[in-house]
């Protein structure tokens, strides 16, 4: 036992040290570039969010016991993911069709899609299909699971309440799947959008 204790003391762990920071002046190729253009910026965000969502799942069936830690930042990903690509499209597009985000700028899921439905309804002439309607049912699972964009942050709330969630398991390998078809679906829906707006008819007629 005191062996074991010793070899944990034995270990080189990486501790912060003079020079660390977030941002360097010298580039390589494999650096990440923040960028500086707004569109581009929320494009990176939103699919980065569902990409870091998938990676980590990824990681769940790969190291199976790690799933009851990274099942929070995982959920939390997915979660916000869903949560800024309607901001993101709405804000870019919803301006055409006078469809707005709500002043209150909370993390409410569902109002969020009602917006979103209008602005899909008001310029997609195929709106209300199958895959409208099961994205629609998995953003109202994530909004019962997690209505202020806290739970899978925090374990309690600002006032110090531990959340309940609703019943049910999360399977790993299917959570990833369908939430693959949701960054498809909200990526089929900017690129729609914005060829709409530049090359289809003027917005003015919807």
């Amino acid at each position: 036992m005191a062996d074991s204790f010793l070899s944990l003391l034995d270990k080189e762990y990486r501790w912060p040290k003079h020079g660390d920071r977030v941002t360097q002046h010298i580039s390589k190729p494999t650096d990440a570039d923040i960028s500086h253009d707004p569109y581009e910026r929320a494009m990176y965000l939103w699919r980065g969010y569902f990409k870091a969502g998938k990676l980590l799942a990824e990681e769940c069936e790969r190291e199976p016991f790690d799933v009851n830690y990274l099942i929070y930042p995982m959920m939390f990903n997915y979660r916000h993911g869903l949560e800024v690509a309607m901001k993101e499209i709405i804000s870019e597009y919803g301006c055409h069709v006078e469809v707005y985000l709500s002043d209150d700028k909370d993390h409410n899921l569902l109002e969020l899609w009602k917006a979103f439905e209008q602005l899909n309804d008001a310029l997609n002439p195929q709106a209300g299909g199958k895959a409208d309607k099961a994205v629609g049912l998995l953003i109202q699972d994530f909004h019962c699971l997690d209505k202020g964009s806290v739970a899978f942050r925090y374990s309690t709330n600002k006032d110090g309440a531990k959340f309940k969630f609703a019943s049910g398991v999360v399977t790993i390998a299917k959570l990833k799947d369908v939430m693959e078809g949701c960054q498809h679906y909200f990526e089929g829906s900017d690129e729609y959008y914005h060829a709409l707006v530049q090359n289809g008819p003027s917005l003015s007629d919807y």
